[in-house]
């Protein structure tokens, strides 16, 4: 009898013990309800120096605690969040809900761009800005072309035939790397990637790195990298559809599903974009100013966890894009019926493979893989305009197809060591073109083979030094080893030094080996004996935190840039015209040097709901024997004031350029500096307001465009560059800059759960 009560009693006490475990369910957000991932949730008892418990939230944002008795107090913290505290005196009765503030302040960022694993901005060696998710829906930006508009140290063109160009600390786009999830996009016509084929419909984040960074990513990395970073759902269930209409006439539409189901992770998405073109004088002309464009866009990613230290992930993204010039009717007449309509179309097909997973105590491996397809054709028709009949041109060049296969495979492992660490890995880069017309022979190929080492010591708390080295073979020309060192020096918590030296390397393309282009106005022949382009590159920076209390602060940095690029590559012209009626030749060349400093002074500034960042850049072209001295600047100013009571924001973007040599765009889409003519400055400024309604499901964003209403800009001295001298650019020494001011609104729907 007494053995029976004593299994009694023991059952009795195990079942009083487990009930007094209560289980605590935590979920973390940010304020506008994404789940927070890898957040640090503490558990304290009465005196919260004693740890009880600490965990990282999952994939969906959930921690959970199994707690044995009340008063308990929660500490929650993650890398660009405010911490948050909470005593809890007694059990909740449901789950709770917690919502951290974002920290706006940029040093709290985490960057993947040109780093061996995520790293914090303030422990980066480089100099990074972040265009966040808010920036971009704030200002209304459909492409990447939108988003740079007002950036400091940016300069967009826009050019009629192949749409948005770049510089970046007075470079050309050939020396400005663009990535999607750090793999490189590509489809360059002449020198630049035609900024408003990137759509940002699925970009969560802009990641610019002004400076070289060769050793990671290899050519086209002496001006700079930008990295669009997608989105990655971690909500259960999401759907969301999006209109954006702009009164120059463009029309948007978009769509997006995504589902999470335990180590399953998978979105889709897709769209079209619409442009019926605009012209300052008349926007029913037949011949717009600003060319109709039409675009289709999809994207698919799909992410598998094997675990919280491993995943991997496949996505692609597909653009279609049309591009019309039709031409003018102005002259038209029975005697003179036809006119000359041109239609250009691109797709750019880009599939991306990429695995992430931990090893040992401190070890992080990263693969990284793409294959990109990029094809671009042009259709040429005569139009007979009292009949609307069409029939193809038979002009040398009128019809043409170009064809180009990209491979990408870099994978990369990190570690560290007590003071020491490092990143080492290879980097492989392929470059096919199949079936072009414009390539002499139709079918070439360039391949670059590279090793990287990035190392880090940590002299001190306040020290920090970065060796790194690039060892590349290039199936083309000898490639030189490439160097880089680095310097982060932390004096005071609130200061911070940094410097680099870097080398830069950058091959000539297949285009500008191999082209062999001719239509009825130009000659224009690539030149294999090309030498590649070399570069030295210094950067100095300084930032100071002057003041910062929870989500209030100051912060000020000062940047200065030098650029010494060897052996240019450019269009010239030789010799006499081989056809009558058009230009002597073309073919590209090295120009020889190029050299130039640039100074970048930025404030940024929040307390409460107020935020403003101020900022200027000076750049000073240095005199060789191949390129003129000139100087110009650029100042900005962004500033967002938030109402939280009624769920809404204010937002204004500012951008003065002050006057700079013009650039003018020939037709293969390069860029260069037209000597003796500067264009004025001018002032360009956005404006726009957000509200949300029924608990963040409908968003609404209204904005105004361009309110000083630039268009042309014009410029003293005339051009004499005859590749400029075409209907698909400016041909008088004025610019292209934008469509007139214009007001627009963007409306997003989102349901989840």
């Amino acid at each position: 009898m007494s053995k029976l009560s004593s299994i009694v009693f023991l059952f009795l006490f195990l079942g009083k013990s487990l009930n007094a475990q209560y289980s605590l369910n935590i979920q973390v957000q940010d304020p506008s309800k994404e789940n927070l991932t890898n957040m640090v949730v503490c558990l304290t008892g009465q005196d919260t120096s004693v740890v009880v418990s600490t965990s990282l939230t999952d994939v969906n944002g959930k921690a959970q605690f199994a707690v044995p008795s009340f008063p308990v107090s929660i500490k929650i913290s993650g890398i660009g969040y405010e911490s948050y505290f909470r005593t809890l005196e007694k059990a909740p009765k449901e789950a709770l809900n917690i919502q951290l503030a974002q920290k706006i302040n940029s040093l709290t960022e985490i960057v993947v761009t040109g780093v061996g694993r995520p790293t914090k901005l303030d422990e980066a060696m480089a100099v990074y800005k972040i265009i966040s998710a808010a920036d971009i829906k704030s200002q209304g930006a459909v492409n990447l072309q939108d988003a740079l508009q007002n950036q400091l140290g940016i300069s967009i063109g826009q050019d009629a035939m192949i749409g948005g160009t770049i510089k970046m600390q007075g470079m050309s786009g050939d020396n400005v790397k663009i990535l999607i999830d750090g793999l490189p996009v590509n489809g360059r016509e002449g020198q630049n990637i035609d900024l408003s084929t990137l759509n940002l419909n699925n970009i969560a984040k802009v990641e610019i790195a002004q400076g070289p960074m060769s050793v990671m990513y290899g050519a086209d990395a002496l001006g700079g990298v930008i990295n669009l970073i997608t989105h990655s759902n971690n909500k259960s269930m999401k759907a969301t559809a999006n209109a954006f209409y702009e009164s120059v006439g463009k029309y948007n539409i978009g769509v997006d599903v995504a589902k999470q189901e335990k180590k399953h992770n998978i979105s889709v998405g897709g769209g079209r974009n619409f442009f019926q073109g605009w012209d300052p004088g008349n926007s029913e002309k037949r011949d717009p100013l600003w060319r109709p464009k039409e675009q289709y866009f999809g994207n698919f990613k799909y992410t598998y966890h094997f675990s919280n230290d491993a995943s991997i992930t496949y996505g692609t993204d597909y653009l279609n894009d049309l591009l019309t010039i039709k031409g003018s009717a102005e002259s038209y007449s029975y005697y003179n019926r036809f006119v000359r309509d041109d239609y250009f179309e691109t797709q750019r097909w880009m599939n991306r493979l990429q695995a992430k997973w931990k090893s040992g105590k401190n070890g992080y491996w990263e693969s990284n893989n793409s294959y990109s397809l990029y094809d671009r054709s042009r259709t040429t028709y005569f139009t007979d305009l009292s009949t609307m009949q069409r029939n193809l041109s038979t002009y040398e060049g009128d019809q043409s197809k170009t064809r180009f296969n990209d491979y990408t495979l870099r994978t990369t492992y990190n570690n560290k060591e007590g003071i020491f660490s490092y990143t080492f890995g290879y980097d492989i880069n392929l470059e096919y073109s199949f079936s072009s017309d414009k390539i002499k022979g139709g079918r070439k190929n360039i391949g670059d083979y590279a090793l990287l080492l990035i190392t880090d010591f940590d002299v001190s708390s306040k020290l920090k030094l970065q060796p790194a080295l690039r060892a590349s073979l290039n199936s083309q020309y000898n490639s030189p080893l490439i160097p880089s060192f680095s310097i982060l020096y932390k004096p005071y918590k609130d200061l911070q030094f940094r410097g680099s030296y870097a080398r830069g390397f950058r091959a000539p393309t297949l285009k500008e080996m191999y082209l062999d282009f001719k239509d009825s106005n130009h000659d224009i022949f690539g030149n294999e004996t090309l030498k590649s382009e070399d570069g030295h590159h210094v950067q100095i920076s300084t930032g100071y935190t002057l003041y910062q209390q929870r989500n209030n602060y100051n912060n000020i940095s000062l940047t200065g840039y030098y650029n010494d690029i060897h052996n240019q590559i450019s269009l010239a012209q030789t010799g006499v015209s081989v056809t009558p009626g058009t230009p002597a030749p073309y073919t590209y060349v090295n120009i020889g040097y190029f050299r130039n400093l640039q100074f970048q002074l930025i404030s940024q500034n929040q307390y409460r709901q107020f935020y403003v960042s101020l900022g200027g850049s000076f750049n000073h072209a240095i005199k060789t024997l191949t390129s003129a001295e000139y100087n110009y600047w650029e100042a900005n100013t962004n500033f967002r004031y938030a109402f939280p009571k009624i769920n809404a924001s204010i937002a204004l973007f500012y951008k003065y350029t002050g006057p700079a040599p013009l650039m003018v765009a020939d037709v293969t889409g390069g860029m260069a500096v037209e000597k003796g003519i500067i264009s004025n400055d001018y002032h360009n400024l956005d404006a726009s307001a957000e509200k949300s309604f029924y608990k963040d499901k409908l968003h609404f964003v209204l904005g105004i465009r361009n309110l000083f209403n630039n268009t042309i800009i014009g410029s003293t001295g005339t051009t004499t560059n005859p590749l400029a001298s075409s209907p698909h650019g400016a041909s008088d020494g004025n610019s292209n800059l934008s469509t007139g001011r214009s007001y627009f609104v963007s409306v997003k729907m989102e349901l989840s759960k």
